[in-house]
């Protein structure tokens, strides 16, 4: 049986990785940017967007970050395009992965990396663009129960669409973040958002 010190030190760090799953959810994704685009862009395409962020190694309460891989992938349907170039792209895959140190207690920082992102066509045809993308985050300091916002933005660097900007807003599943935080570690999340194309 547990001693009354036991279970307040078991319900304050279960109540601690709670409270801190919400600045996750916000390291790794956004409701609504703070980051805008340039002020010239001109949205090309812009479509649905849903996949999975892992973590290498997995996530866990510490309260130090540590150097972790997030490897992500992902898939854009629903496209719409505002630009001929961009007209009869259908959907697209992401490949990528970023570099930061992180935990279930800190946000990322400095998390950037080298992303393939392969657009389908019509016509069954692809063309891919290779793109370097960063976590681009607000601080949420002062509302630490409110995710935190903010959106992977970069430009391409080699491929299709040429110095094109590419912006992806996301929200993750938390359900379950918690649970694994504090037992064997925080493997993997999925998400939903949106990808948006600009030049």
């Amino acid at each position: 049986m547990l001693s009354k010190n036991q279970k307040k030190t078991g319900v304050l760090s279960a109540a601690a990785v709670l409270a801190a799953a919400p600045l996750l959810v916000g390291a790794l994704t956004a409701q609504a940017s703070p980051v805008a685009p340039p002020a010239q862009a001109e949205a090309m395409l812009t479509c649905h967007l849903n996949g999975t962020a892992e973590f290498s190694p997995v996530l866990t309460p510490s309260p130090f970050a540590t150097d972790t891989r997030m490897e992500i992938t992902g898939e854009a349907a629903g496209c719409s395009s505002a630009d001929r170039a961009a007209e009869d792209i259908v959907g697209a895959t992401f490949r990528g992965a970023l570099d930061g140190k992180m935990s279930c207690m800190n946000l990322p920082r400095d998390a950037a990396g080298d992303f393939d992102i392969t657009y389908q066509y019509a016509d069954g045809s692809t063309k891919t663009s290779k793109a370097n993308l960063k976590l681009d985050l607000s601080d949420n300091s002062d509302r630490p129960a409110a995710p935190a916002e903010g959106a992977l933005v970069g430009k391409t660097t080699a491929g299709e669409f040429a110095e094109a900007n590419h912006r992806a807003t996301t929200q993750f599943d938390l359900a379950s973040a918690a649970d694994e935080c504090l037992s064997e570690g925080l493997e993997s999340l999925d998400f939903t958002g949106q990808y948006e194309l600009s030049r």
